[in-house]
C-alpha cells in the first residue's frame, strides 16, 4: 500500500488546490484590512479627538457667529463620504482658511490655530475703509476700498464727502473681491490726495479713464488733470509752481474750471 505522502496529484487538481489556498489567504487579508479600516475610522469618531469648540477673535462688524458657522460647515465635510474632518488628525488649516476668506472679503487677515485637542482659535482683522469705488450712475452705488484698493463690501449711502469717490474700470469679474488699480499705484494716489489736502485742495472725486488720464475734482468746483504715468510728487510740485506763476497771478485754483498738467512742462487752464 502506498503512503499518502507519496501520492502525486494530477496537475489540474494541484492548480485548483493552490488557487483555493490563494483565495483563502486573500479573503483573510481583506477581512483583516476591513477590520483595521473600520477600527481606524471608529477612532476618528471618538470624542477624544473631535473638535467641538471654535473661538473667534477680532470680529466686530462681521458677525462672529457667521464666521463660526462657516468653519463648522467645513469641519462637517467628510473624506470619501465616511471619514470625518472635524478632528485634530484630519482637519485642514488651508481648507478652513480658504473658506473663511472666500465668504468674508472684508477680512484682511485670517490666522487659524489649534488651541488644544478640542478647540480651534481663529484670529481675524477686518479691512478699514479708505475710499469708495462707485459705478457711473447717481454716485450712490458705491463700494468700500481698503488702503490697497481692494473692494470688499458694498457701502451704505454716505452724505457729504466722508470718503473720496473713485470712478474707473476694474479688472474682469465681480465687483466685491476685485481691485481698483494696483496696490502700489493706489497707495501712491491716496498719499497724493493727502498731500493735496495739506495744501488746502480737498479732493472729492477721482475719475480714471481707459486712456490713463486722471481727473481729480476738488471742493470748490475745479479739476486737476494729469496722467497715471506722472509721479505724484511731480504733479504736486507743478501745482505749487502754477499757483506761484505769473500766469495765475492774483488767481486761485478755485477761480479755474480746470488745471491741466498732462502735457509735459506746458500748463493749460480755463477760468470759470
Amino acid at each position: 500500500m502506498r503512503s499518502r505522502a507519496n501520492v502525486v496529484l494530477p496537475p489540474s487538481r494541484l492548480k485548483e488546490k493552490r488557487r483555493k489556498s490563494r483565495l483563502f489567504v486573500a479573503v483573510g487579508i481583506g477581512f483583516a484590512l476591513l477590520l483595521l479600516m473600520g477600527g481606524t475610522i471608529g477612532v476618528l469618531y471618538l470624542p477624544a479627538v473631535q473638535i467641538d469648540e471654535v473661538a473667534i477673535e477680532g470680529a466686530e462688524g462681521t458677525s462672529a457667529a457667521e464666521i463660526e458657522h462657516t468653519i463648522r460647515e467645513e469641519l462637517r465635510t467628510k473624506l470619501f463620504a465616511v471619514i470625518p474632518r472635524n478632528n485634530v488628525l484630519l482637519y485642514s488649516d488651508e481648507a478652513i482658511t480658504a473658506a473663511v476668506v472666500a465668504a468674508f472679503p472684508n477680512l484682511s487677515q485670517v490666522d487659524l490655530k489649534l488651541r488644544n485637542l478640542h478647540a480651534l482659535h481663529l484670529k481675524v482683522e477686518e479691512r478699514n475703509a479708505f475710499a469708495l469705488w462707485c459705478k457711473e450712475d447717481n454716485g450712490e452705488n458705491c463700494f468700500l476700498l481698503d488702503e490697497n484698493g481692494f473692494i470688499y463690501e458694498q457701502a451704505p449711502v454716505y452724505s457729504g464727502t466722508a470718503y473720496v469717490r473713485f470712478y474707473g474700470p476694474l479688472q474682469k469679474g465681480e465687483i466685491v473681491g476685485n481691485a481698483f488699480l494696483g496696490k502700489d499705484e493706489f497707495r501712491a494716489l491716496l498719499q497724493f490726495i493727502e498731500a493735496l489736502k495739506a495744501e488746502s485742495h480737498i479732493a472729492e472725486v477721482v475719475r480714471i479713464d481707459e486712456h490713463r488720464d486722471v481727473r481729480v475734482t476738488c471742493a470748490g468746483g475745479y479739476d486737476i488733470l494729469f496722467t497715471r504715468d506722472q509721479k505724484p510728487e511731480e504733479i504736486l510740485l507743478r501745482i505749487q509752481a502754477a499757483e506761484g506763476s505769473r500766469v495765475l497771478e492774483g488767481k486761485k485754483l478755485e477761480d479755474l474750471q480746470y488745471l491741466d498738467l498732462r502735457f509735459g512742462n506746458r500748463l493749460y487752464y480755463k477760468l470759470k
